[in-house]
């Protein structure tokens, strides 16, 4: 029985030991397990470990480990399939067509799936910085980043498929050079594109004045290269990123409330106990009115022909109108008040004394 056992063994080795196309018989039952063991890992990472971890990245608040999650179940099945051909096949010598068809068939695969996650990351990217005002834009940077991407791609690609790329890089580098030289203004206004959307001074619908050029108006458009600005007059001015990233800009759209200072002037003949009161007054007169909130009145000078006081309040509303006709009912109710009490305002005048 032993001896049947021995031979068996030996007959089993003689056999697994033959040899095809350079390989032996027991080489290809290797690899061929060793595919599947490969294949059959990988499927477990997507089907139960890869949903495990994602329940644990719903769970988190930052979006940036979805994203990743959704690279990985991108991934397709042949792509599994092709890595496990390739690891399973390493020791087997094969015909240099084979070994580097598959090896050129992994690096394509890999290639692909890397401009790809590349184009996801770059598209969550600049949703999240862009929002929906800058999507005429963005869709523009897309496909110019898309193309940077995929060029870099086939260079790779070419490199590793033994073709000579080098002076095509060279040539590449100078023509790169030639264009950024002779593009440098446009290259500045994208580039304060990034900066608009990124700090954000201002967005769609924001009414902003440049004090500099004294120019004010509604931002209705914000584009790689220029601001479009209507005025209050109706006119659109198209004002280059670079230009206007170099001024001073007030938003008002961005006040949550406006914050008022004027002053009222009375006349030297006032009585000291109405002096006394102006403030009482105009601080009666201001609570009076919605949507304000009094701050503070007082005497601040004694000017050549008047006595001032300055009064500070906040209306809480950005909108101008609503600032206007609240002023405007405010100056009523001092005019009428100061009437009550015989106060009369102050103008520009000249006493002369004459020495007789």
């Amino acid at each position: 029985m032993v001896e049947f056992y021995d031979l068996y063994i030996s007959k089993l080795h003689d056999f697994l030991s033959l040899k095809m196309f350079s390989n032996s018989l027991y080489g290809y039952i290797f690899s061929l397990i060793l595919f599947f063991v490969i294949l059959k890992i990988l499927y477990y990472f997507k089907n139960t470990a890869l949903k495990k971890i994602e329940k644990i990245a719903q769970k988190t608040e930052t979006k940036l480990d979805d994203v990743f999650i959704n690279l990985i179940k991108n991934i397709k099945w042949h792509e599994y399939q092709i890595l496990s051909v390739y690891l399973a096949t390493k020791n087997l010598i094969m015909p240099s067509v084979v070994s580097n068809s598959i090896k050129y068939l992994l690096i394509i695969t890999i290639t692909y799936r890397i401009v790809a996650s590349l184009d996801e990351i770059l598209n969550f990217w600049l949703n999240e910085i862009s929002g929906t005002d800058y999507e005429k834009s963005i869709k523009t940077l897309r496909v110019i980043f898309k193309v940077i991407i995929w060029i870099i791609a086939v260079l790779f690609l070419l490199h590793n498929f033994g073709v000579k790329v080098g002076a095509l890089l060279t040539g590449l580098g100078i023509g790169g050079v030639a264009v950024a030289f002779a593009s440098q203004t446009i290259l500045g206004d994208i580039f304060n594109f990034f900066v608009i959307i990124l700090d954000k001074p201002f967005k769609i619908g924001d009414f902003i004045l440049l004090p500099s050029q004294n120019l004010s108006g509604t931002v209705e458009e914000i584009g790689l290269k220029s601001v479009k600005i209507r005025t209050l007059r109706g006119e659109l001015l198209i004002i280059t990123n670079s230009k206007i990233m170099s001024e001073m800009i007030q938003n008002f759209s961005t006040m949550k409330e406006r914050r008022v200072v004027f002053n009222t002037q009375v006349i030297y003949e006032t009585p000291i106990e109405k002096i006394k009161i102006i403030p009482e007054i105009i601080k009666k007169s201001v609570e009076k009115l919605n949507n304000t909130r009094f701050d503070r009145s007082n005497l601040s000078v004694f000017n050549n022909y008047s006595i001032d006081f300055e009064t500070v309040y906040y209306i809480t509303s950005p909108d101008y109108a609503l600032y206007m006709q609240t002023h405007e009912k405010l100056l009523h109710n001092i005019a009428e008040e100061f009437k009550k009490e015989n106060i009369e305002f102050a103008y520009p005048t000249q006493k002369i004394y004459i020495n007789k």
